[in-house]
């Protein structure tokens, strides 16, 4: 999906994996208010910087998997009522500046 030509292989996996489950936890309303697709919508409204790349994706996607990692439920905030996922996908999170068109790609995926 995403980012094998910038990141190594195994963080390059782990990252579309977090994306995948993501996209699968708000269909299954595991995160709120379709929180994944509007960061992922907002990404795609910003301005791409220097080789398109849209650097708020690193702090808005990370910030999530972050939280997701975090035990009990965001009380408050941009990822206010994100549970905690157990099970170790989230163990690890790498933030990665996202390209305009890798976002396009993830938007594109949300939307089916």
């Amino acid at each position: 999906m995403v980012l094998l030509n910038r990141t190594k292989p195994e963080i390059a996996l782990r990252y579309n994996l977090q994306v995948i489950l993501s996209l699968f936890a708000e269909d299954v309303e595991l995160l709120p208010d379709q929180i994944f697709t509007r960061i992922i919508n907002e990404l795609a409204s910003e301005p791409g910087g220097g080789s398109d790349i849209v650097p708020k994706s690193y702090d808005l996607i990370g910030g999530l998997f972050r939280e997701m990692n975090t035990p009990g439920t965001t009380g408050g905030g941009y990822f206010k009522g994100v549970n905690y996922f157990d099970g170790g996908l989230f163990d690890e999170v790498y933030p990665i500046e996202l390209s305009k068109h890798e976002i396009e790609q993830i938007k594109t995926a949300a939307s089916v």
